[in-house]
C-alpha cells in the first residue's frame, strides 16, 4: 500500500501533538516543584533555627577582608581537589566546604554583612538538603561544624 501525503501529514501532526502535550506536562510539573521545595526548605530551616548567628556575639571581619579570606580558602581547596578522586570522602568534604564558601562569597557580593552572609549561606545549604543524611550525605551536625569553621575563619 502506498503512503500518501495525508497519512504522512497525520503522523506528523499526531507526533507534534504528543510532543507539545509532553512539554506542557513537563512544564506543569516543574512549575509545581518550587512550591513543594519551599515547604520542605521551610521545614528543614526550622532544624537549624536554634543556631542563629544573630544570637551569638562575634567580632566579624569586614566584608572586604571576608572576600579575600574566602577566595583564598576556595583557591586552596580547589588545588587540593585536583589531587583527589571525585568519589573519595575527602573530595566530597572539600566540595561541601567550597559550596558553603561560594555561597557566603556570593552573599557578600550582594551587599550582605559578613554575619548575615554566614547565616544566610547556612540556611541555603540546609534548605538545599545538605542536612539530610541520605546514603552518606551530610547531616545537621556536619552543617553546624561547617558553620563553626566559617565563624572561626571570619571572626576574631
Amino acid at each position: 500500500m502506498k503512503r500518501t501525503f495525508t497519512s504522512y501529514g497525520v503522523q506528523s501532526v499526531a507526533a507534534l501533538f504528543f510532543l507539545v502535550c509532553g512539554m506542557l506536562l513537563s512544564n506543569r510539573a516543574t512549575a509545581q516543584s518550587p512550591v513543594q521545595n519551599t515547604t520542605i526548605a521551610a521545614n528543614q530551616s526550622a532544624v537549624l533555627q536554634g543556631h542563629s548567628v544573630a544570637k551569638e556575639q562575634h567580632n566579624w571581619v569586614t566584608e572586604n577582608d571576608a572576600l579575600a579570606i574566602l577566595e583564598n580558602a576556595i583557591a586552596t581547596s580547589a588545588d587540593q581537589l585536583n589531587q583527589l578522586l571525585p568519589v573519595s570522602p575527602q573530595y566530597k568534604n572539600l566540595m561541601f566546604h567550597i559550596t558553603y564558601y561560594k555561597l557566603i562569597l556570593g552573599l557578600l557580593e550582594e551587599g550582605n554583612t559578613t554575619q548575615q552572609a554566614v547565616q544566610l549561606a547556612l540556611d541555603q545549604m540546609n534548605a538545599a538538603g545538605y542536612a539530610i543524611d541520605a546514603g552518606g550525605n551530610y547531616t545537621k551536625n556536619d552543617l553546624l561544624n561547617l558553620y563553626a569553621e566559617a565563624v572561626d575563619m571570619l571572626s576574631f
